[in-house]
Order: structure tokens, then sequence, then C-alpha cells
């Protein structure tokens, strides 16, 4: 770092790390991962203290916070597990992406989804109407969207539960989803 030329604004230090700070610090940010490291250390103290045998190679904090990521790690693939295999009980709905129970590992719990015969922005719109909130379209995935052959009839639903979501909230969607299709196709 000490050799490299940083591109800065006058103002800024020439010494390392200043030199690459272009503007004034984002002081709150800095605040902002405080907290969250903060509401980590509380998860792995109060909820995960099964997994602090897979982190002993930390200890004190830093072993809370391993502890606290592969717990939430392990419950939010709990949760697109379910909410894929709930997914694939209503007609006409198609995943996008791994499904595959032994793969959950391999994805983060965000489910995309497309319903045959319907648009995403329709589906989103209706759900919003039950207090469910997820997103449509092609979420700034252009290329995986065109690859998909989704992109030309307005992407896919996107949900995504994390860890403060339970698996009654995903079993809600899954029932207002299934509405939303009987409804459509009984019309």
């Amino acid at each position: 770092m000490q050799q490299l030329q940083p591109y800065k604004v006058r103002p800024a230090p020439d010494e390392t790390p200043g030199a690459y700070e272009t503007g004034t610090q984002s002081h709150e940010g800095a605040a902002g991962v405080a907290a969250a490291v903060d509401h980590f250390a509380w998860i792995g103290e109060t909820m995960a203290k099964d997994y602090y045998a897979r982190n002993a190679g930390f200890s004190g904090r830093r072993q809370s916070v391993h502890a606290a990521m592969n717990f939430l790690l392990d419950y939010e693939a709990t949760l697109a597990l379910h909410l894929i295999e709930g997914l694939q009980q209503l007609p006409g709905v198609r995943i996008q992406g791994i499904s595959d129970p032994d793969a959950m590992s391999r994805r983060v719990p965000t489910v995309s989804f497309t319903v045959s015969g319907d648009s995403p922005d329709r589906i989103a719109k209706a759900l919003a109407g039950e207090n469910i909130f997820v997103w449509s379209g092609h979420n700034y995935a252009l290329e995986a969207a065109t690859v998909l052959g989704i992109l030309d009839r307005g992407g896919a639903v996107r949900v995504g539960p994390v860890h403060y979501n339970t698996v009654e909230e995903i079993d809600e969607l899954l029932n207002a989803l299934d509405g939303i299709i009987s409804k459509r196709d009984a019309a």
C-alpha cells in the first residue's frame, strides 16, 4: 500500500490509509458495522452455543460471531428449503436456480420463481395486497434473466427470507400465493 500512488482529492492526507479515502469518512457506516458485529455476537452468545465447537479455533467475541454466522446460515437454509418445497407443490410455479435439497449449501436463501401464464409484477402486487412484500423483475441480473429466457416475460418473483423470518411467515406466503393462483385459474 505504501508504494501505490493513490488517486485522491487534494485535501486527503498523503499517508495510508487516509490517502485512499476520497471524501468524508462514513462515520455512520462504521457505527453500523459495529452495531452489526454486536448483533451477531449477541446471537452467538444467546442462540448459537451449539455452534461453538465448530469454531473452536476462535475464542471470545470472535467465536460468538462465527458461531452466529454458522447458526444463521443453517437457519436460513432451512427457510429456503421450506420455501422451495412449498413452491414445488403449487401448480405452474417454476423455481429459477438450485432446488435440490442436498445442495442448499450452494445457494443463498433468496428464491426466484415464475408462475406459468402470469407476470411476476402481477404476482408481486397481489402478494403486496396480502401484506407480503417480494420483488419482481430482472433484479439487475439481466444476463441471467436472458439466459433463463424470462427477461422478456418480466423476469421473476424474488423472495428473500432472512434470519428474522419464520417458517410460519413462509407458510403465509405459500398460502397467499396458492390463493392468488387458484383465484386466477378460476376466473
